[in-house]
């Protein structure tokens, strides 16, 4: 390898190997320099080089729609769920407060409806009322006896049919107690009612203990009340 190099002042020749390492072109640039009389002296010095690291392309995450949260077992239809429906065979609902079970109370919009069990569905009675209105005049009377209000309600005709659609957090208003819980503890405390009460079979009428007073030989019990005395299967 011959480098060769003519300026005005610099005439320069030299022949290398053909594979030079740093120092030895730093050491070639060096001579270069020196056989100029103005030249300032170079200072030999060799930077190491780092290697190069291949970079690899950072992705942004791929954001993924969140899994819906699973839906409990319980979970009520709102698309069709009505009360009617709600309140049949194993969904049947039992004020969680008082232990009664055959009258309830919901709200449609500005309206009040009262719908009581009548052979093994509930049915309206009561309404359309407007809130105050129905306070006054159709929840049971602190002084009244359950069973007397119980009787008074079943002497009402029932109206045409109407649904209510609910989900597990309707609010729904007991007319024996005065008191509201959402629908899903109304489930509840009738499928677990040891849950809420002390005892398994609260009565239906004002929710006290029951007891057993006649049991048939096909298996079909009688239960009485120990508060009102009402008697049931």
């Amino acid at each position: 390898m011959k480098i060769e190099i003519e300026a005005s002042d610099v005439n320069f020749k030299y022949e290398t190997p053909q594979n030079l390492t740093a120092e030895q072109l730093i050491e070639v640039a060096r001579r270069i320099v020196d056989s100029s009389d103005n030249a300032e002296p170079v200072v030999s010095k060799v930077i190491p080089m780092k290697p190069i690291q291949h970079v690899q392309e950072v992705k942004a995450p791929v954001e993924r729609p969140p899994f819906r949260d699973r839906l409990p077992n319980n979970i009520v239809d709102v698309n069709e769920l009505d009360v009617k429906q709600a309140t049949q065979g194993a969904a049947l609902v039992r004020c969680p407060h008082c232990g009664q079970s055959h009258c309830i109370v919901l709200r449609d919009g500005a309206n009040m409806y009262m719908m009581q069990k009548r052979d093994g569905e509930f049915k309206i009675i009561i309404g359309p009322a407007h809130p105050t209105d129905f306070l006054n005049k159709y929840v049971m009377p602190d002084e009244s006896n359950p069973l007397d209000y119980y009787n008074d309600l079943l002497n009402i005709n029932i109206q045409e049919d109407k649904d209510f659609a609910v989900d597990n957090d309707t609010d729904i208003f007991c007319p024996v107690c005065h008191q509201s819980a959402k629908f899903i503890e109304w489930k509840r405390a009738y499928d677990e009612p040891l849950s809420y009460f002390e005892y398994e079979h609260p009565c239906e009428v004002c929710g006290g203990e029951t007891t057993v007073i006649k049991a048939a030989e096909d298996g079909e019990v009688i239960y009485g009340c120990e508060v009102c005395g009402y008697e049931s299967k």
